[in-house]
């Protein structure tokens, strides 16, 4: 039985294997709980200061859009997010897409295409990466503030999927719309 795999079907086996080397990678690379702040280390170097401006950022543009659409919240020192039901969330290192963006940058590295409109593209994509998981932690704290027994479901599992979703989607626009110009 011969197989005979398109074009579409290599670049999809392509996007998968590559998204999952480079995760595999960064799991290698990186050692700290994605869900805390005590250690962070790349190799035998603390790290922590190099995702501190990436934290606070995300934390303050997250509480920034929950009080634009009504949610009243504050923001702590340390990236945490207090609402006023005294529930509180805290943006990490984990929650700074800092991770998700060095999987697409690896999955556009080997995508097909031109490099310069590569280049570009994931700059943009760079961009939209970061203020879609600024909505994603919006999102999360703001209906988690009202129902906390959904945190663990709406952060860890369906956002997180749903952002792997997102990468793919980016991968396909470029894919099909772009690389074929």
């Amino acid at each position: 039985m011969k197989l005979d795999f398109t074009i579409r079907e290599k670049g999809i086996f392509r996007f998968l294997i590559v998204m999952f080397v480079a995760n595999f990678l960064w799991k290698l690379s990186i050692q700290g709980d994605e869900f805390h702040k005590e250690v962070l280390l790349f190799g035998l170097w603390d790290i922590q200061a190099f995702f501190r401006p990436a934290i606070l950022s995300t934390a303050k543009l997250a509480s920034m859009l929950l009080n634009l659409f009504g949610v009243d919240c504050v923001l702590g020192e340390s990236g945490r997010i207090y609402f006023l039901n005294h529930y509180a969330i805290e943006v990490v290192w984990g929650c700074t897409a800092i991770k998700q963006s060095f999987i697409f940058v690896c999955i556009m590295l080997f995508a097909y295409g031109r490099f310069t409109p590569k280049v570009l593209y994931n700059l943009i994509c760079l961009i939209l990466i970061f203020f879609i998981n600024v909505f994603r932690i919006a999102i999360v704290g703001g209906i988690s503030q009202a129902y906390p027994e959904l945190f663990s479901l709406l952060h860890g599992v369906l956002f997180k999927y749903l952002f792997y979703f997102i990468l793919f989607l980016l991968w396909l626009y470029w894919n099909e719309r772009i690389e074929k110009c």
